[in-house]
């Protein structure tokens, strides 16, 4: 394999001033988002057992932490800044890392970045109905297609431009929002779980692996599509190695974010759902 310098070596190396727990957070604040409240619905309509979906659950975590493991060994062998850039272009070139950053900077990840902005838009106008995605404030008809802008887009570059302005001040600021932002959004899974058993004291869940008779062809179709929201839910635990040149001993720090994020988000996700199950049965 050939070998190239590490930016860590180079004259202008980037400060790492991320720790184990800056990091943890941040790997558990890009995961944690709108999928574990949208995605139980989705796979409701797949599977017809909340058994399955739990299991489905577990069973996602447990792949995740899996990739997890892989990317840990990755990070600290070459913990530069880049992620999959740098494992590529030590792999196979500099062709395939030019090529899979130039993708992950006009497909990947502006996609993701500019769903996430409509995502919080769209909450954001629940609150504030003057500023959501129903207000449009300019449409017209090309080529037989439809084009319009709302206020809530405009929210939705507000706060893509806001995050990068955070970030532009450097990774100790960055930091800091990263952590109490995920702080906060740990603190209100946990409440709403809390809350949740304390409500359906006395509740019960249908454990019926086929509740609906289904054949076991649907039973597999069902599962597998039901896989697919797990891993959106999941999506971005990979991201921290982006950071790699960063992180303060990347050996040990790394590695523990990765695994420790991953377990920690699974069982949060999965008593979630258990939540869910005890406030209403899965065809409701």
């Amino acid at each position: 394999m050939k070998t190239h310098r590490t930016r860590t070596n180079s004259k202008d190396p980037l400060t790492r001033q991320l720790g184990l727990f800056d990091s943890t957070m941040m790997m558990m604040g890009i995961v944690i988002g709108s999928g574990i409240f949208l995605t139980t619905g989705i796979m409701a309509q797949a599977v017809p057992s909340a058994l399955m979906i739990l299991l489905v659950w577990l069973l996602g975590g447990l792949l995740i932490l899996a990739g997890a493991l892989t990317y840990a060994e990755l990070g600290v062998s070459l913990p530069e800044a880049g992620g999959q850039y740098v494992y590529l272009r030590e792999a196979y070139g500099h062709l395939f890392g030019f090529l899979f950053g130039w993708k992950m900077f006009l497909v990947n990840m502006t996609g993701s970045i500019a769903a996430l902005g409509v995502a919080f838009a769209e909450y954001f106008g629940s609150f504030f109905p003057s500023l959501s995605t129903k207000e449009i404030i300019f449409s017209s008809e090309i080529a037989g297609l439809t084009y319009s802008l709302s206020r809530g887009q405009l929210v939705a570059v507000a706060a893509i431009l806001l995050l990068t302005a955070i970030n532009y001040f450097g990774v100790a600021f960055g930091k800091t929002v990263q952590n109490v932002l995920t702080v906060i959004k740990i603190g209100t899974i946990l409440v709403f779980i809390v809350f949740g058993f304390a409500v359906a004291k006395g509740a019960s869940i249908d454990l019926s692996f086929n509740p609906e008779g289904w054949s076991y062809a649907q039973l597999l179709t069902g599962f597998g599509l039901a896989f697919v929201s797990v891993f959106w839910a999941f999506d971005g635990w990979n991201n921290i190695n982006y950071v790699a040149g960063e992180i303060k001993n990347p050996k040990q720090n790394l590695k523990f974010a990765l695994i420790m994020g991953t377990l920690v988000i699974t069982l949060l996700y999965f008593f979630t759902n258990v939540v869910y199950f005890l406030a209403l049965p899965v065809g409701e």
